[in-house]
């Protein structure tokens, strides 16, 4: 899926992390890292956000656990 966004384009695959990536990321089974993955959603949604299940918000997984700005790369 694509999105256009001023002359740019971008993926959607790319604006989210799943339960696989947050498990090898963090080094967890894939159980828990889908409950993190439902603690940051109920997050965002409190905020108004619209949420996936299984899914996050790439930018905000990495801004909630290593602080603002410190994408790991």
């Amino acid at each position: 899926m694509k999105l256009k966004t001023e002359g740019k384009v971008m993926y959607m695959e790319n604006r989210f992390i799943r339960a696989d990536d947050v498990a090898q990321e963090l080094n967890v089974s894939k159980p828990y890292a889908y409950k993190l993955i439902r603690k940051l959603n109920e997050e965002l949604k409190a905020k108004g956000f619209i949420t996936i299940a299984g899914r996050v918000n790439r930018q905000y997984f990495y801004e909630r656990l290593y602080g603002a700005g410190k994408e790991k790369e």
